[in-house]
């Protein structure tokens, strides 16, 4: 038995039916609340077992000790994002900006810098908004891939309920010696890309996000990005991305 009301979200195009044990979750998804109608794509509902396995996976990050409700938020998005392989989607982890109706990624892992980029880059690059600040979904589709907000944003809290074509990926690197924009082929990009890919739990589900890999570099450049944290950096990085060189 949950032990709070549960909910109906809609994230990706899709909606889902969220039932909690406690009240967090709800509050955070606030934003990407759907009425009910007709039958939920995907459902979450959340066990104390769920509870346990965030429990282990925050102690093997070394993150202490987290309060079951604020678990079970992550317990939610570990659900969803396990289903949405089906529906053509996946869950990357970055920062996700949107200018003038383009989308850009800055991916690494955390720590490297994609939160001071993404503020260079909304403060001083025209018609700009972040999308997302961590974990946005990506769909991919026979026009393209698009990037998708999400309630799990980050600790700044930066997203927004709407999506936009994704035309870029930037893999950060921190660097002291200059800027460097780099086109990568799929390959070269594969293991970094991999890396920040929220990988489910079933065969089935695997093999769709390798699918799903492939299929979206098809339509979205890749680059490597070795930055300096300064805004001739990141002019460079999407003068790149739109133009597509």
């Amino acid at each position: 038995m949950t032990g709070k009301a549960a909910f109906r979200m809609g994230v990706a195009g899709r909606a889902a039916e969220v039932r909690p044990m406690y009240g967090e979750a709800r509050e955070l998804c606030r934003d990407y609340l759907v009425p009910y109608e007709g039958v939920a794509d995907i459902t979450a509902e959340i066990t104390p077992e769920d509870i346990q396995r965030e429990e282990a996976e925050a102690a093997k990050q070394g993150q202490g000790i987290i309060p079951p409700a604020r678990l079970e938020t992550s317990a939610v998005l570990r659900k969803i994002a396990s289903a949405m392989p089906q529906y053509d989607t996946f869950l990357m982890h970055g920062v996700v900006i949107s200018t003038a109706g383009q989308g850009y990624m800055i991916t690494a892992p955390s720590g490297t810098g994609k939160s001071t980029r993404a503020r260079l880059w909304t403060d001083h690059i025209p018609d700009s908004v972040i999308v997302n600040g961590d974990k946005p979904f990506l769909r991919v589709g026979e026009d393209g891939t698009e990037a998708f907000g999400t309630p799990w944003c980050g600790k700044e809290g930066w997203n927004v309920n709407t999506s936009v074509p994704l035309r870029a990926i930037f893999i950060l690197e921190r660097s002291e010696n200059g800027n460097c924009v780099e086109r990568l082929s799929f390959g070269e990009a594969f293991p970094a890309i991999l890396r920040q890919t929220y990988w489910p739990d079933g065969a089935d589900e695997q093999r769709k996000t390798l699918d799903l890999l492939q299929a979206m570099a098809s339509s979205v450049n890749i680059y490597c990005f070795r930055s300096e944290p300064t805004l001739e950096a990141v002019r460079l990085a999407y003068e790149a991305g739109a133009e597509g060189r």
